[in-house]
């Protein structure tokens, strides 16, 4: 495998799986919808509300159904959807975390520089949603992904949990940081211009979160965090070798 056949590769399945990820949304709620109407209506639910037709005969599902078959984009786009659903409870965790940090730091250290009440405020906002993040992503990982993650009889690895949490914090390290840098940089230059707690995490979030999905299929792909036929296959490859 060369270099330039590995880059080719990443930069058709990165354009695939944000592709695979926008186009399973209208299908999702499409479907939702067909299980819905059988629920409502029951025996007397029309065929054409059925999930068969839909799929049958919906051109979106047959265009994403020939991206999985080609370049195995599932994974990617299952990787995407893992990352948006721990950033809900990152955004929303982060808003009153910096403002109880706020209280507890006039309460407790009142008698501190003003710039130290900034970057305390914004490290503990910070640590505090890194840990609801990083706890949403691997549980909805765990969720979608469950054959990663159990043991031969069928079971749920608690070491397998464990190290994909360890691996996953390795890979998102080259963002992190320069995001952690930034937020804590950021949200107290918010502060300090006095912007109330709650807008000054929201504030820095909202810029950064675009940057963060713009690499999200790329980097996890280069660190190994997605694992495709592709993927396994040069795997296989470098270690018979």
């Amino acid at each position: 495998m060369s270099k330039l056949e590995k880059l080719s590769y990443d930069v058709k399945y990165t354009a695939g799986a944000y592709l695979d990820a926008s186009l399973s949304l209208p299908i999702v709620v499409s479907e939702k919808l067909g299980d819905l109407s059988k629920k409502i209506f029951k025996e007397k639910n029309s065929s054409f509300l059925s999930n068969e037709v839909i799929r049958a005969n919906s051109p979106v599902y047959q265009f994403r159904e020939r991206l999985r078959e080609e370049l195995d984009t599932k994974p990617g786009a299952s990787y995407l959807q893992s990352n948006l659903v721990a950033v809900l409870p990152f955004f929303l965790v982060g808003m009153p975390a910096a403002e109880l940090a706020e209280k507890g730091i006039n309460h407790w250290a009142k008698d501190i520089p003003e710039v130290a009440k900034y970057a305390i405020n914004s490290a503990i906002t910070l640590t505090t949603q890194m840990i609801f993040g990083y706890t949403t992503f691997m549980a909805n990982e765990v969720r979608t992904n469950q054959h990663k993650y159990k043991k031969e009889n069928g079971k749920f690895s608690p070491k397998k949990i464990t190290s994909g949490l360890f691996n996953s914090i390795k890979a998102f390290l080259s963002f992190d940081i320069p995001f952690s840098v930034g937020k804590v940089g950021g949200q107290s230059l918010f502060l300090y211009q006095g912007k109330d707690p709650w807008i000054a995490s929201g504030l820095f979030d909202s810029i950064s979160f675009p940057a963060w999905y713009s690499i999200a299929i790329p980097l996890g792909l280069h660190k190994g965090l997605i694992e495709t036929k592709q993927t396994e296959y040069w795997k296989k490859l470098e270690q018979t070798n």
